[in-house]
């Protein structure tokens, strides 16, 4: 920091010395030692209203903008009303978004000085932020006229044209402004998105018109932002990464490159990383739409969907008119499984860019979630007729079509999608589904690992521990078992525990809370952890539950079937004995309905109301399920013919006792049905037209469950026939 008393000592008291060197420093870039001058000669002279210009212009140089508006008003108040103060008043008022303000600083600035191109094209560019593109032109042209070779103002007119897709005499304003230096490398740049867009440059001229740009001005961000767009477009992420980190080097606090880093990022997984780019984004400039936008996708992928619904809407706030955000806020919408607010926000983004491909693949899964294939698979083939290199919809198009069962026509897209882009990991998950589905284990187990890099990767945690897929030997191991997915994938999984210890394992597994009392009696040298434990034990090995079919099918060994793998607490089996009481009829235990939460429950759950004809039957029912929707509740409650026993059960162990009693299951895709093939007991699944990959196709029997029936719908959505069968398979039985 300067000393004033040396400055004054150097030039003998001279403060019109000391302004002047203040005036150079100021040129030469030292704002701040300028600024301290100022303020020190106008603490002795506070009327100087030349001295409080220069003060309020140097701070605004500075960066240091409400200082500066402080300091303009003092000046205008000490009589300093030129059209240079205001311009420069309005300039500030603008930074601060103080809009109106600035807008009537530049229209006084203008009735003091009419012929002030300064002020014309300032006017222009307020205007424009204001979306009074029109009257931005006219201001424009103003200052042009006025000063034919005033090169912000052409090229603030291309600007503003090119924004309104006016692209040919966009083409033209950039054009003039190159001309009157051909170094200016903005000007070059957009002449070339311009062409771009006309049609008249493919991707490759363009990257070659941007390198050039980079050559002539190797500061250009704009250049290197729209480079790593094309890599991004080229899927060359670590080429695009590298672009966006170039133009941050050059300028840090370049919210289009943060945000377009971390839209990279977005497609890499590493949402984290990514909402860091959006937040520092937004702290530079939270007037810009494009970062909530993206932090929508970030905050998605973190599975923070209260916070990712703000986001987008906060972008609609901001831009209403910008379809992506709207499309954002329907995908949000659907996780939430909102599926008609979803609809409305894609017809909103339809409305406002009919050509949005990612909104009619986000529509496409909306319809499917909703049961309407035909509508489902429309949608994903108009998202692939706009943009025939989206993969994400050819993964869509191959779930919707496993969803119809037109299996070949689904391997086809999912192959497609894989091509377009090899490491998309959803793509490559539905392909090992499709090859389960088919019969194809050795494929589809292999592929089910591209789990932890698709949506299932919730339950992912880095372990530092090596993993075990069957290739190593256990011989005086320790192994742990992490959990994940559901609580039937647990199920139908632990006849895999005792099977580690017979290798000569110590086994440590993650049990979910409910099955913790019916997990302890399994036989072997086990450990049961809960997963909410801290800490873990140390192992040799890990392997998450849903990769032991893999690590045993390299084995060599076929599905173990040894059951019943669970065994009932006899204190809980002794008192639903007598809760139930004597039989006197055959007794069906019923699950109509899974978890809400479940992607697939639209699908998979029945309401109760169906089963009408089911419950005339001269039997005992038995309803199996604590969680009870209120649109079955009131049925329930009149239902002569089916006891409930909501209330009275806990965890699993009750539901495993209460199970044993039963003669017969009859149960939709659920946890209780895995239950009941796991104790031996016979068990009917409901299963949907296009099954869960575990139930195989074309069978009614699985070799994961030998006391299981499968009764499998003949179209979508077809309960009423599948209950008829169940009616005659009953009357038959018993």
């Amino acid at each position: 920091m300067i000393k004033i008393n040396k400055l004054l000592k150097k030039h003998k008291n001279d403060w019109n010395q000391v302004l002047k060197e203040a005036r150079s420093l100021d040129e030469l870039g030292s704002f701040r030692d300028a600024i301290v001058i100022y303020e020190t000669f106008l603490a002795r002279s506070p009327g100087n209203s030349a001295i409080q210009e220069m003060l309020a212009t140097t701070l605004l140089k500075a960066g240091e903008f409400n200082k500066s508006l402080i300091a303009f008003n003092k000046a205008l108040k000490l009589g300093a009303n030129s059209p240079q103060v205001l311009l420069h008043k309005g300039i500030v008022e603008a930074r601060l978004r103080l809009q109106d303000e600035a807008l009537s600083s530049f229209n006084e600035a203008l009735l003091l000085k009419s012929d002030y191109p300064l002020a014309h094209n300032n006017l222009g560019k307020l205007l424009g932020d204001l979306g009074r593109k029109d009257e931005a032109l006219q201001s424009y042209a103003a200052a042009i006229k006025l000063d034919p070779s005033y090169l912000d103002a052409h090229f603030n007119r291309g600007a503003t044209l090119f924004g309104m897709g006016c692209l040919d005499e966009a083409l033209n304003a950039f054009r003039a402004a190159h001309s009157l230096n051909e170094k200016h490398g903005k000007s070059l740049f957009y002449e070339s998105m311009t062409l771009h867009a006309l049609g008249h440059m493919d991707d490759a001229d363009l990257f070659s018109a941007l390198e050039n740009v980079l050559t002539i001005d190797p500061l250009q961000i704009d250049s290197l932002n729209e480079l790593g767009n094309l890599y991004k477009k080229q899927n060359n992420l670590e080429q695009a990464f590298a672009a966006y980190e170039r133009a941050l080097q050059i300028d840090p606090n370049s919210s289009a490159a943060l945000t377009n880093q971390g839209a990279v990022l977005n497609v890499l997984f590493r949402f984290s990383e990514a909402l860091a780019c959006f937040n520092r984004a937004i702290e530079i400039d939270d007037r810009l739409a494009e970062p909530y936008v993206n932090r929508t996708l970030a905050l998605l992928g973190l599975f923070r969907e209260e916070e990712a619904l703000q986001s987008a809407e906060h972008a609609i706030q901001l831009s209403p008119g910008l379809s992506e955000a709207h499309a954002n806020r329907a995908m949000v919408l659907t996780k939430l499984s909102r599926f008609e607010e979803a609809f409305s926000s894609l017809s909103i983004a339809i409305q406002l860019k009919p050509d949005l491909a990612e909104a009619f693949n986000i529509r496409s899964d909306v319809y499917f979630q909703c049961g309407e294939i035909d509508a489902a698979l429309k949608d994903a083939e108009r998202a692939i007729t706009l943009n025939p290199h989206f993969a994400a919809a050819y993964n869509n198009k191959g779930i919707i079509l496993m969803g119809a069962l037109r299996l070949e026509e689904a391997l086809l897209a999912l192959d497609r999608a894989i091509n377009l882009d090899p490491q998309m990991a959803n793509a490559q998950l539905n392909r090992s589904l499709l090859a389960l589905l088919t019969g194809d284990f050795d494929a589809g187990l292999k592929g089910y690992e591209w789990r932890w890099k698709s949506v299932l990767r919730r339950q992912y945690k880095e372990l530092g521990r090596p993993l075990w897929l069957g290739e190593e030997s256990l011989q005086g191991k320790k192994i742990l078992i992490t959990r994940e997915q559901g609580l039937g994938d647990y199920i139908q999984h632990a006849r895999y525990f005792p099977q580690l210890a017979m290798m000569g394992a110590e086994v440590f597994v993650q049990v979910p809370e409910p099955l913790l009392a019916l997990s302890g009696p399994l036989s072997g040298s086990l450990h049961w952890i809960s997963p909410d434990d801290d800490y873990l034990p140390l192992t040799d090995y890990y392997c998450p539950l849903m990769s032991l079919p893999l690590a045993f099918n390299q084995l060599g060994g076929k599905i173990p079937a040894d059951i019943p793998y669970f065994k009932i607490p006899e204190d809980r089996q002794s008192f639903w004995n007598q809760r139930l009481g004597p039989k006197t009829k055959p007794r069906i235990g019923l699950v109509w309905s899974g978890s809400i939460a479940h992607r697939n429950d639209r699908q998979r759950s029945i309401p109760l109301e169906l089963f009408q004809d089911l419950l005339d039957c001269p039997f005992e029912f038995h309803a199996l399920q604590k969680e009870i929707r209120p649109s079955d509740s009131a049925w329930l409650d009149g239902a002569l013919n089916l006891r409930s026993y909501k209330d009275d059960l806990g965890d699993f162990a009750d539901t495993a006792a209460l199970v044993s009693g039963m003669d017969l299951i009859i149960s939709v895709d659920t946890a209780v049905a895995h239950l009941a093939g796991a104790l031996g007991v016979p068990v009917w699944i409901l299963i949907t037209h296009s099954p869960d990959f575990r139930w195989m196709l074309d069978r009614d029997d699985t070799p994961w469950y030998p006391s299981a029936r499968l009764f499998r719908q003949p179209s979508v959505g077809d309960w009423g026939s599948v209950l008829k069968q169940i009616k005659v398979a009953l009357e038959a039985q018993f």
